[in-house]
């Protein structure tokens, strides 16, 4: 239900403390970021925000969010989501395991 909060509500400003340490895991090393310990929204919401994140800094990013599989399961045996993600430049190209360059996909496991 809405409520009303008081006059001295602090609205998060330009230039304050960030939700999330975008420039540490838009580093270009892979990261596996866990829902519950490094972010607390829904899965497809948190994908979308380390795309608009990348987009922001000129950076691509590919992700793949683990499925149920891939995941541990918590004291109540549900599965807790993970993200692992990875952004490079605009430019950057990588490189196959046969030698061949390639632009990767945006998404992990994709064909170049």
């Amino acid at each position: 239900m809405a409520e009303i909060l008081d006059n001295d509500y602090q609205f998060r400003g330009p230039g304050q403390e960030k939700l999330y340490p975008w420039d540490r895991w838009l580093d270009g090393q892979v990261w596996q970021i866990v829902w519950g310990e490094d972010y607390h929204t829904f899965t497809p919401g948190m994908r979308a925000a380390i795309y608009q994140a990348a987009k922001r800094r000129s950076l691509k990013v590919r992700t793949k969010v683990l499925d149920d599989s891939d995941v541990i399961a918590d004291a109540d045996y549900r599965a807790i989501p993970k993200i692992i993600l990875q952004a490079y430049g605009e430019e950057e190209v990588m490189v196959k395991g046969n030698g061949y360059a390639y632009t990767p996909d945006e998404e992990f496991g994709g064909e170049g």
